[in-house]
């Protein structure tokens, strides 16, 4: 075992981390069990495989869990066949005489949003979170790269702390794993906060490129959608059990780029007065059908009535349009 490469891997962030397992065909399984990859079991009867975060294991990390052990994102990994070459590759590791790089030191922004990340609880563990979403008709809350922080302070335009409220946070990752937006929505009582901008949206990269990226809502699937909004994403899953992601606007769920896993793309788009979302999403499917072949199908829904989205669907029970390709 390469020790330099093993320190570099267990030393990801999160986000990073889950990225990584993906890359090598693994996904967050949750409360939910798999066959085991490293004994062989077979899950039955919900004895098998699972795959979580821990802070059990130091440094906290990605873990599979087995009747037959408890195993680190370094066993998963090398548990399939991958030599350290590739493990290198697709984690972005760099050496020299291996000898560990010089440590990059992370943007403040980026470290604030990641810091704010960690303080929050999943949303399934929060009643204010079970009750906005609730109130949206969504029960099944998203478990990927969102929590809500109690207490979060509120800046108005020009800086100053105006209010405090809890926050639903949620972290927007590139294929890489890389925290490229932090999103944040205020709420109270099981609405959005009475601020005057309760849900915002802040770039953490360095540069004005824009990324491909999405809040991962859920683990990985060959069946996956994609949609504007959180709640709308949330929607989309609740109404066809379709493991959905949220690209948080038209601009950049047009600029989603699907995994290499993805055999079939659910586009869920809103049908605004302005036409953004339905653009978006037709734009998207012909850029995916022209230059992502491993895509089999491209499914494309809207609501038929004009203003509204999918959790106006899930709430009113509207009819969809929809386009298969």
């Amino acid at each position: 075992m390469n020790q330099t490469t093993w320190d570099y891997v267990k030393n990801l962030p999160e986000t990073a981390q889950e990225a990584l397992l993906n890359r090598f065909g693994y996904r967050v399984t949750g409360n939910k069990h798999i066959d085991c990859p490293i004994c062989g079991k077979k899950n039955s009867g919900g004895d098998g495989f699972r795959i979580n975060w821990t802070t059990k294991l130091s440094p906290p990390q990605y873990a599979g869990i087995c009747t037959c052990g408890c195993f680190g994102i370094w066993q998963m990994l090398t548990a399939t066949g991958a030599d350290i070459h590739a493990i290198n590759d697709a984690a972005g590791f760099k050496y020299n005489n291996c000898e560990k790089p010089a440590e990059i030191k992370k943007p403040p922004k980026l470290e604030r949003a990641e810091s704010i990340f960690r303080r929050g609880l999943k949303l399934y563990e929060s009643e204010h979170a079970k009750l906005y979403f609730a109130n949206r008709g969504i029960y099944d809350l998203p478990r990927g790269h969102i929590r809500i922080v109690e207490n979060l302070e509120y800046r108005d335009c020009i800086g100053a702390v105006t209010g405090r409220y809890d926050a639903i946070v949620a972290l927007a990752t590139d294929s890489l794993g890389k925290p490229c937006y932090y999103h944040v929505t205020y709420i109270k009582d099981g609405e959005k906060a009475p601020c005057d901008t309760p849900r915002k949206m802040f770039s953490l990269l360095s540069n004005d490129i824009k990324p491909r990226c999405s809040i991962k809502l859920g683990g990985v699937a060959e069946v996956m959608g994609v949609a504007e909004g959180i709640e709308t994403a949330a929607s989309y899953e609740a109404i066809y059990k379709v493991r959905t992601d949220s690209c948080m606007n038209a601009g950049l769920l047009e600029d989603f780029r699907p995994q290499e896993h993805v055999k079939t793309l659910h586009i869920a788009a809103d049908n605004d007065r302005k036409l953004a979302g339905n653009s978006a999403a037709w734009k998207l499917a012909t850029r995916v059908r022209l230059s992502c072949p491993w895509v089999e199908k491209i499914i494309i829904r809207w609501p038929k009535e004009m203003g509204k989205d999918f959790n106006d669907v899930l709430l009113e029970g509207l009819e969809v349009f929809e386009y298969e390709c």
